[in-house]
C-alpha cells in the first residue's frame, strides 16, 4: 500500500527507485526467525533492535534485514559498506516521513490504496491459512494412477485425421457435385478448401456438420471421435473414417463417391495427428502438480464456504439490476479524485480470481 503512495509523492529518481525496492509492497517474502506470528490473533511482532525511529515508528533490525533480503545479491552487497547502511536507513527515514504525511492528508482513502491493501491481506491469508491445509506430499501414487487412467485421452493417442464431408442422398447427386466441385478447385487450387466448405454449407444434408462447413472433427481410424473440446457430433461412419485415412495429404479430395448408410459422401482431408504414447512415470510429477492445484482450489473453495456460513450476506438485487456501465472519465468517483487533485488512475479489477488463487 505504502509503496503505492510514494511514488506519488517522490521526486527524486534515485529514492523512488529506494523505495520501490524497499516499500511495504512485498508481503509475500519469508519472515526472518525473529519475526513471530501469534497464531491465536494473527498478529506479528518484531522484538528485534530498533535502529532508527520516527516518531512512534519503528525502524528495526529485521525490517532492515527484509528490504535487504528483497534486493538483488548485487545491491545487496553494496551494503556491506556502512556508509551505504546509513543511507538506508535515511532512505527508510524518508519513506516513514512521507507515508505518514500522506496518511495525515487521507491517501489512505484512495480506492486504489485501499484496494491494494486488501488484496496483501488476502494474499497473507492465504498464505498463512489456506496452504497449510494442502501438501503436494498428500498426493498418492493411487491418485497419480487414477487419474492417469480417467485421462488417457490426454496422454495417449492413436493417429488421427481430421476431414470434413458433403453429405448428399443419392450416387447420382453427389457425382455431379464432385465433378462441379473439381472443377472450381482447378480453377483456383489455392482455394481448395473455402470451395469445399462452401459446397459443404449450400448443398450436405448432414444437419449436424453442414453448420461448420462440413467438419468431421478429429477421428481415428474406427470412427472415434477424439479430443476435449469436440462440438456435439456422432461419430462418423467407420466406413468414412478409413476412407479418410487413405487421403495422405492435407487438401486431398476423394477420387471417388463413398456410401455408407448415411447417404454419399465426398471427402476433403482437412489435418492430422500422429499416434502418441505418454507413459505413467513420464508425467507422474506433471500429474501430482495437476492433483495439487486441483486439491488446493477445493480447499480455498471450503474455507471460503465456512466464512459464509458464518457472515451475514445480503445483495441488492434491484440496485444490481439498475447498475449503469459508464466511462471512466466520467465515473463520479474518478470525478471527484480530479477536482481534489488526487490520482484517479483507479484500478478495480472485476476478476479477482488471480488475487484469490491460492
Amino acid at each position: 500500500m505504502l509503496r503505492m503512495i510514494s511514488a506519488h509523492l517522490l521526486s527524486s529518481r534515485h529514492v523512488i527507485s529506494m523505495m520501490v525496492a524497499l516499500s511495504f509492497g512485498g508481503l509475500a517474502c519469508q519472515e526472518t526467525p525473529r519475526l513471530e506470528k501469534k497464531q491465536s490473533t494473527q498478529r506479528y511482532t518484531d522484538d528485534s533492535p530498533v535502529i532508527a525511529s520516527v516518531g512512534a515508528i519503528k525502524i528495526t533490525q529485521t525490517e532492515l534485514e527484509r528490504r535487504l533480503a528483497e534486493l538483488s545479491p548485487l545491491s545487496r552487497a553494496r551494503y556491506q559498506n556502512p556508509e551505504r547502511r546509513q543511507e538506508l536507513v535515511e532512505t527508510l527515514i524518508r519513506f516513514e516521513l512521507l507515508a505518514g504525511e500522506a496518511l495525515k492528508q487521507g491517501h489512505g482513502d484512495h480506492p486504489e490504496v485501499k484496494l491494494a491493501y486488501k488484496q496483501a491481506m488476502v494474499r497473507e491469508l492465504l498464505k498463512n491459512e489456506v496452504r497449510d491445509l494442502v501438501k503436494i506430499g498428500d498426493i498418492s501414487e493411487q491418485e497419480i494412477s487414477a487419474y492417469y487412467q480417467e485421462h488417457l485421452d490426454k496422454y495417449q493417442s492413436p493417429e488421427l485425421v481430421k476431414a470434413s464431408h458433403i453429405l448428399l442422398a443419392t450416387k447420382a447427386e453427389a457425382e455431379a457435385k464432385l465433378k462441379e466441385l473439381k472443377l472450381h478447385i482447378s480453377a483456383n487450387p489455392k482455394q481448395a478448401r473455402q470451395r469445399f466448405g462452401d459446397f459443404a454449407s449450400q448443398h450436405s444434408t448432414d444437419a449436424e456438420t453442414r453448420a461448420r462447413r462440413g467438419d468431421l472433427q478429429y477421428f481415428d481410424q474406427e470412427g472415434q471421435l477424439h479430443g476435449e473440446r469436440r462440438f456435439p457430433q456422432s461419430s462418423p461412419p467407420k466406413v468414412i473414417a478409413q476412407a479418410a485415412f487413405t487421403l495422405t495429404r492435407v487438401g486431398d479430395i476423394s477420387e471417388q463417391v463413398i456410401q455408407s448408410e448415411q447417404g454419399w459422401h465426398i471427402l476433403m482431408r482437412t489435418g492430422g495427428k500422429r499416434a502418441f504414447k505418454r507413459e505413467l512415470k513420464e508425467v507422474q510429477t506433471e500429474i501430482r502438480n495437476t492433483l495439487f492445484r486441483l486439491r488446493k482450489a477445493k480447499a480455498l473453495e471450503n474455507y471460503v464456504k465456512a466464512l459464509k456460513d458464518k457472515a451475514t450476506i445480503k445483495i441488492n438485487h434491484e440496485a444490481l439490476k439498475s447498475l449503469k456501465l459508464k466511462s471512466k472519465a466520467n465515473h463520479p468517483i474518478r470525478q471527484q479524485l480530479n477536482q481534489q487533485g488526487l490520482p484517479s488512475n483507479i484500478k478495480v479489477p472485476l476478476d479477482l480470481n488471480q488475487a484469490l488463487s491460492p
